[in-house]
């Protein structure tokens, strides 16, 4: 390939790297316990798509585990966990569900995913490992709540909560199991998150997918970060 071919491909190779936007990351602390700000404006949903396989909550279960599709975003330790700061159900009539913590992968709080409040957040297990420069593929659904809702119910709705816009414990990317007797599970639903409010709404044909916010990528810096070193060796060439 040709000095001023191979410049072209890496600037080519540098602007797929921008495709996601880089990761922003909060100066907040995974401990603090201020309740999150969103934006008090009406909110546009940045994505809608209809869900079909796996687990479908309108068909009945009492029963349902959350769990990590991926990792997530933070650059200081691998001992870092998700922090799930809140999910809920609803009837179709849109009248709240009680759901209860049955069981856990670990980790600190759990009851306060179900408090009625994001202030508050269960934080998984800090052994697993879900920090990027850390992470393998054998670790998706390692860390995973499990939820009672007393009763087989058809559920209309899943609200998931995470910590706000570039939430350094907040993951891009969910499965969700269903169950009626908490033994048998269902083929996971498997779904992207935002880093506010992401929402299930479900009826017989599937669930439809809502984010609150335009998803960020998970480890999208890394990528980003390339691209620059990208950039810069196509400038060398062309200038050689």
């Amino acid at each position: 390939i040709k000095r001023f071919d191979m410049a072209w491909l890496l600037l080519a190779f540098f602007t797929q790297s921008l495709a996601d936007g880089p990761v922003e990351i909060s100066s907040t602390s995974s401990s603090s316990s201020s309740p999150i700000e969103f934006d008090s404006e009406p909110v546009q949903e940045i994505v809608q798509e209809l869900l079909t396989e796996g687990c479908n909550p309108s068909d009945g279960y009492r029963y349902f585990r959350i769990s990590n599709g991926g990792p997530i975003y933070q650059g200081s330790a691998c001992s870092s966990s998700w922090d799930l700061h809140e999910i809920g159900f609803k009837r179709s009539s849109g009248s709240a569900l009680v759901a209860t913590v049955q069981s856990s992968s670990g980790g600190t709080s759990m009851g306060d995913a179900v408090d009625g409040s994001t202030s508050t957040y269960w934080a998984g297990d800090h052994d697993l490992g879900m920090q990027c420069s850390c992470w393998s593929e054998d670790k998706v659904g390692g860390q995973w709540l499990s939820l009672d809702l007393g009763g087989i119910i058809e559920v209309a709705e899943v609200s998931i909560t995470q910590g706000g816009p570039g939430n350094d414990w907040a993951l891009d990317k969910m499965r969700l199991e269903c169950s009626t007797d908490s033994s048998t599970w269902s083929a996971p639903l498997v779904f992207s998150t935002c880093h506010t409010v992401t929402t299930l709404v479900c009826t017989a044909v599937g669930c439809l997918l809502e984010h609150a916010i335009e998803p960020h990528q998970t480890c999208g810096s890394i990528r980003t970060s390339s691209g620059f070193l990208l950039l810069l060796i196509a400038s060398w060439l062309l200038n050689m």
